[in-house]
């Protein structure tokens, strides 16, 4: 068996988008490619997985931020959490510890004030703001205001939610051509 790279690093993790996320014997964090090579230097104290040619590193202060295939950084470090790119966004944290979303140029598109997010999908995204889940598309724009399917039992007995549609377990909510499955959950 040929080694392809030399074992020098205290943890490696898989190749994704042609980088491995390896760890030195000082506990620093960088990447290296399927030759071996160096290719981001080892100054982070944590990373994630290459995801639409970004990753998430964490510097020795314990800010998180961005940086592209070639180790420049793209955005600035000052969130607490951040998440993979997904449709050319990533969530991120601030310190107030809001959620919001910047692109790909590390730009908060965005702003940090939402309680929860998920990931876009389809060009949507699910947040929850003061104790409300709704809608939003990558601008921003509020789209699908609340379905309250946490509440959905309460609301069964009405068949009526916050939003005034009328609805049941299988229902589907179609706003500006986008149709949402609405499930029950439990």
């Amino acid at each position: 068996m040929e080694e392809v790279i030399k074992c020098k690093y205290t943890y490696g993790y898989d190749f994704h988008e042609g980088l491995a996320l390896v760890q030195n014997d000082q506990y620093l964090c960088g990447y290296i490619d399927c030759e071996g090579k160096e290719i981001v230097p080892f100054k982070y104290t944590h990373g994630s997985d290459f995801h639409e040619g970004l990753a998430l590193v964490r510097n020795n202060q314990f800010f998180w931020g961005y940086i592209n295939k070639e180790g420049k950084e793209i955005s600035q470090f000052k969130y607490v959490y951040g998440s993979d790119f997904q449709e050319g966004m990533a969530a991120v944290q601030n310190f107030e510890l809001l959620f919001g979303f910047i692109d790909k140029k590390g730009k908060e598109i965005i702003p940090c004030q939402y309680d929860d997010v998920y990931d876009f999908h389809e060009g949507l995204s699910r947040v929850k703001k003061g104790g409300k889940w709704i809608y939003i598309n990558t601008n921003g724009d509020e789209l699908i205001h609340e379905v309250n399917i946490d509440s959905y039992e309460e609301n069964k007995k009405t068949n009526e939610f916050s939003n005034s549609d009328k609805l049941d377990e299988n229902s589907d909510i179609t706003r500006n051509s986008t149709k949402i499955k609405v499930k029950k959950k439990y």
